[in-house]
């Protein structure tokens, strides 16, 4: 940053610290900043999401930005080093401005890009990420590319070989930098993932590839050249973990400080272990406590685990979740237009339900949505199937039954992360389409779980209030798991059994859930934003006295998803 910009930015400081929003003098605005004045601090946000999407052009695919198509970031940790200095840089120019006396959107818009510089910080100077082989499972991930026509396939498929070539050639860096010793979970997870990309690539982007390569023989001979290579470092990182699964640890926990930061930088939130520890146990009690009486209603003369084991086996064939979840999303939208439980524009587009690819197949589901800045449609959601490796009875209780689905339909896609991905285009900024919060995000989805039921969807079927609650303690299993593994020495066999016994959850999913938790701590994030969402509600219908739901959940997705507690001081 030049030396006027740092001598404007000072200037600035003393100037929103000492001016009311309420009293602007004449020609100024909010906060009695002239125009110019704006500008000019809207240049400094602009100049770091500038420079944060060129740093991460696999972020700025995902939000749709496709002149970031065929762009990689060579690893170095130089480059590393490159990203910390321009975040503290960030830091401390805007280290003095009040948001609030700034306005919105430009106010919300520097709290975010704050606190995604301090993520910054964090994830590569504190937790060295970078030199963590889990950190690089997207170096093949050119799902941005086939997903959506927005260009002509031979166009999409020559920056698709772009990609492909320069993370090719960028493997032997990532290893190179890489901590000789990871944990066991970390890299267990990643060769899962890795031995998906071959199959990924073999079968789904050969099949969407086709039509342009048979098209153009100069693009099929360079594809013949560069995918192969590109499989042979998949190879090669492969092997590296399995070399350095034999003298992997369990060294996986944050620790109390470090867990506590990695929710401050996320979440703008200041909590203490006993908090959110108090959180986590009681949401937990009150959902296990509705679990057990709607159990009961439903078999009164069966243990609360027969009841569940005798739901579970009403599972649907592998054949029909599919179709079924299909069913599902017609129902759902239906009853939220109905009931006005928010706006949906009448003219939204849809989401396809479909098999999740290989590679990603380390969780249940997942939507895969239009970016913000998408100008071609086409939203996913995403159901894996169960893992051919595992025995057939663990295949078997891995398969949904219809009110386990319907809670993934309504998380997933209506009202949860489809709807949300919609109302973030309408976000008031283009830093409120591209920065978001995990509890936001997750927890409005899991928020919307029982929000549904609640308001009648379903008509009082107690199999699918039981699906709700069992997502809702799979979550809460997740907070305590989270917790316990990063700062209380629970290791994942205990994780595991936590899932098993307190969340009444399958060994294949309970199993698969404490792994993650030891590679993501935040999914605490899905009952911590639920529970904020809830609070926050109350308080709006306090304070602003309006009936209904739909006011306030219109409300709270005009923001996109910003950490929910930047969204209360709005309100």
């Amino acid at each position: 940053m030049s030396t006027a910009s740092r001598f404007f930015l000072a200037s600035l400081i003393a100037l929103t610290a000492c001016k009311a929003v309420d009293t602007p003098e004449p020609g100024e605005g909010a906060g009695g900043l002239s125009p110019d004045e704006r500008q000019r601090v809207q240049a400094v946000v602009d100049r770091f999401v500038d420079a944060t999407l060129h740093d991460d052009p696999d972020l700025a695919r995902e939000v749709g930005l496709h002149e970031f198509d065929g762009q990689y970031r060579p690893t170095s940790l130089a480059s590393a080093a490159a990203q910390i200095e321009r975040a503290k840089a960030y830091l401390k120019d805007t280290a003095g401005l009040d948001p609030m006396r700034l306005g919105d959107p430009l106010g919300l818009d520097v709290e975010l890009t704050r606190l995604a510089a301090e993520r910054t910080v964090f994830l590569l100077e504190t937790l060295e990420r970078h030199r963590r082989i889990m950190s690089y499972l997207g170096v093949f991930d050119v799902k941005s590319y086939l997903l959506r026509d927005y260009a002509p396939l031979g166009q999409r498929i020559a920056k698709l070989l772009d990609h492909v070539e320069a993370g090719t050639q960028d493997v032997d860096a990532i290893l190179a930098i890489q901590v000789p010793v990871q944990p066991r979970t970390h890299l267990l997870t990643a060769k899962l993932a890795m031995a998906g990309i071959r199959e990924y690539f073999q079968k789904d982007v050969r099949t969407a590839a086709t039509p342009a390569l048979e098209a153009d023989p100069a693009l099929k001979a360079r594809y013949e050249v560069i995918v192969p290579k590109a499989l042979a470092k998949v190879d090669t990182m492969l092997a590296w973990v399995d070399e350095h699964l034999k003298t992997a640890n369990d060294d996986f926990a944050l620790g109390p400080v470090k867990f506590l930061r990695n929710i401050e930088v996320n979440e703008g939130l200041k909590l203490s272990l006993p908090e959110l520890k108090r959180m986590a146990e009681e949401n937990h009690q009150k959902n296990y406590d509705a679990f057990v009486e709607v159990a009961r209603a439903i078999d009164p003369k069966r243990s609360v685990t027969e009841v569940v084991e005798l739901v579970a086996k009403d599972h649907l064939p592998e054949a029909e979740v599919i179709p079924t979840a299909k069913k599902q999303l017609v129902e759902l939208e239906l009853f939220i237009r109905e009931k006005k439980i928010l706006t949906i524009p009448k003219d939204a587009p849809r989401c396809d339900v479909e098999v999740t690819p290989p590679f990603m197949r380390w969780n249940s589901a997942f939507l895969e949505p239009a970016g913000p800045f998408e100008k071609v449609e086409g939203s996913y959601y995403y159901l894996s199937p169960p893992d051919p490796s595992w025995s057939k009875e663990v295949q078997e209780s891995y398969l949904p039954y219809a009110g386990d689905l319907l809670a993934t339909s309504v998380h997933e896609v209506y009202p949860g992360h489809f709807v949300h991905s919609l109302t973030t285009r309408r976000a008031a900024s283009r830093v409120q389409k591209i920065f978001g919060s995990y509890a936001f995000t997750e927890g409005w989805a899991h928020y919307a779980e029982q929000m549904m039921i609640d308001e009648g969807f379903g008509g009082g079927d107690k199999r699918l209030r039981l699906g709700q609650l069992s997502n809702a303690l799979l979550r809460n299993c997740r907070f305590i798991a989270a917790i316990g593994l990063h700062t209380e020495g629970m290791t994942v066999e205990a994780a595991q059994e936590l899932f098993e016994k307190k969340c009444f959850i399958d060994p294949g999913n309970a199993k698969q859930q404490a792994y993650r938790g030891t590679f993501d701590p935040g999914y605490l994030s899905y009952t911590l934003g639920k529970l904020q969402i809830i609070a926050l509600r109350s308080k709006f219908a306090a304070r602003r006295h309006e009936d209904g739901l739909g006011a306030f959940h219109d409300w709270l997705l005009s923001f996109g998803a910003p950490p929910l507690a930047l969204v209360e001081r709005r309100l």
